[in-house]
């Protein structure tokens, strides 16, 4: 992501086997993207949801669909005046 800095986290994982070779899962994820002086934005912070789908290739399961469903957004602009977050 070249020189963002970024933190990516993943919670609270509902599985939920279907067949004896797939599975869907929904997991809540929030993210914050810290930019260089510069950008436009300072910091855009996210949350919502990954919607993934699995199946069992080979006997080893893998991800076959994946799909980020933003609940919001919160975006920061560089020129923020007293941003503690600015680089």
């Amino acid at each position: 992501m070249g020189p963002l800095r970024t933190v990516h986290q993943v919670h609270a994982p509902e599985i939920t086997v279907l067949t004896e070779d797939s599975a869907s899962g929904i997991w809540a994820v929030a993210d914050r993207l810290s930019f260089p002086p510069g950008a436009p934005l300072s910091v855009l912070q996210g949350y919502g949801h990954y919607q993934e789908k699995y199946a069992r290739v080979g006997g080893r399961w893998v991800i076959t669909d994946l799909r980020l469903t933003r609940l919001l957004l919160e975006p920061t602009p560089q020129d923020r005046p007293g941003d503690p977050t600015r680089q």
